[in-house]
């Protein structure tokens, strides 16, 4: 299936968000990863705060290796699923 950064610029577009705005990591393939490739793309900075975005179920986990990896997160955890058929074509 298609993953995250393949998906996410459709949703944000829906959204309003140009797609010059995003920078999006497509190296990954489980959340430590994506923890340290996103570090790697957006260097964060002391006294920096980053939202991340994310299942409730799967909030801890990637709280404690985004922290790890040197972002000052604030959760907010989401569980909004869809079918894929609300219009604006985030699914394939």
């Amino acid at each position: 299936g298609e993953g995250d950064a393949e998906t996410a610029p459709r949703l944000f577009a829906a959204l309003g968000v140009t797609a010059d705005r995003l920078i999006l990591e497509n190296r990954s393939r489980n959340t430590y990863e994506n923890a340290v490739f996103t570090r790697e793309l957006v260097t964060p900075k002391p006294g920096e705060t980053w939202l991340l975005v994310t299942s409730a179920f799967h909030m801890p986990r990637a709280k404690a290796l985004f922290d790890k990896a040197g972002f000052a997160t604030v959760p907010w955890p989401v569980d909004y699923r869809t079918s894929g058929k609300e219009g604006i074509g985030l699914f394939r």
